[in-house]
């Protein structure tokens, strides 16, 4: 509302970012709309077990669904179906929303208290295979006039915070 206000046109649809039909939908929506895409901001992920239980108490469906929307919907299928997109308008940039967990080295893991420190390990290795898909895409379609941006966001205050006790004022 506010950017149609400012002059601006925008719209909404729904996308589970892991289902590839829903992806392809998505790209359709803004090019039949708006007539083409330039920019792509991939941004979605869920934390799982993340600050709740260790990993080896994790479900096999929370991992595969932190891995699903994390890696495969964020990464992989925004990817298939931003090249197609970007490539009809001669170029374009793709920002892919990773975290600074995926940075972590095992040291930085062992200073956290346990179970945090383990439930931590889907996540991580999620954000972690994004952060990989950035950098080979970003090789890969640069003679494309495809740009490839990785954005490792650290803490703030969000929902996903919020759920974990918050973002404390020396950190937000």
């Amino acid at each position: 509302e506010k950017i149609r206000e400012g002059g601006g046109a925008a719209s909404a649809i729904q996308c589970d970012v892991s289902c590839d039909e829903d992806v392809a939908k998505a790209f359709r929506h803004a090019e039949d709309t708006y007539g083409g895409v330039d920019l792509v901001f991939a941004n979605a992920g869920v934390e799982g077990n993340a600050g709740t239980r260790a990993h080896e108490l994790a479900t096999a469906a929370e991992l595969e669904l932190v891995t699903r929307v994390n890696f495969m919907g964020t990464g992989l299928l925004a990817l298939k179906h931003a090249v197609p997109a970007l490539r009809k308008r001669g170029g374009g940039a793709i920002a892919f929303s990773s975290s600074m967990s995926s940075l972590l080295n095992s040291p930085s893991f062992a200073l956290l208290p346990q179970p945090l420190a383990s439930s931590l390990i889907a996540y991580t290795a999620s954000k972690a295979g994004l952060d990989a898909v950035v950098r080979a895409a970003a090789g890969t379609y640069t003679r494309e006039g495809i740009r490839c941006y990785g954005l490792n966001i650290g803490i703030f205050d969000s929902e996903m915070m919020d759920r974990h006790g918050g973002v404390s004022d020396s950190v937000g």
